[in-house]
């Protein structure tokens, strides 16, 4: 059976580290971004997060989205188990990244269990392991330095 799989947010950050993980483990990949232009130079060049767990002060429209994804990521895997199509959620804490490029790192740092920000790399082998791993659906995977433990 081929290796296919959608990577939303595939043209940036995490959505792109996970990409091109894949695509180097020879996936065939759908990117799925907001902006054409870079889901198409993200494609070109290859050839979820836990706030929807626990939520942020002053971020409720995003935590009650990525809350939904949830909720629909276990919905769905349980429509389409029978059909041997998994469906799990990544969420990713506080990553490297354009999104967290302005955040006080030294401050938030101090509050993670391993005491540093993830790589995007990190969570596309989270990913993979999800990918290569057919006997588990519905699950979400935190990859938060530990972050959930004390939140």
């Amino acid at each position: 059976m081929d290796k296919v799989c959608a990577v939303f947010g595939g043209s940036r950050g995490i959505g792109r580290a996970v990409a091109q993980l894949m695509a180097r483990k020879g996936y065939r990949l759908a990117v799925i971004a907001r902006n054409l232009e870079g889901a198409k130079a993200a494609a070109g060049d290859l050839g979820g997060s836990i706030v929807g767990l626990k939520g942020n002060s002053g971020q409720s429209v995003y935590s009650a989205s990525k809350g939904g994804l949830v909720g629909f990521s276990r919905a769905l895997a349980k429509e389409v188990a029978r059909k041997k199509i998994r469906v799990n959620v990544v969420a990713p804490g506080f990553v490297h990244t354009d999104m967290t490029k302005d955040l006080k790192e030294e401050h938030l740092k101090k509050n993670i269990p391993l005491g540093r920000f993830g790589e995007t790399i990190e969570v596309a082998h989270a990913v993979v392991f999800l990918l290569e791993s057919p006997y588990i659906t519905g699950h979400v995977l935190v990859v938060d330095g530990g972050l959930q433990l004390i939140l």
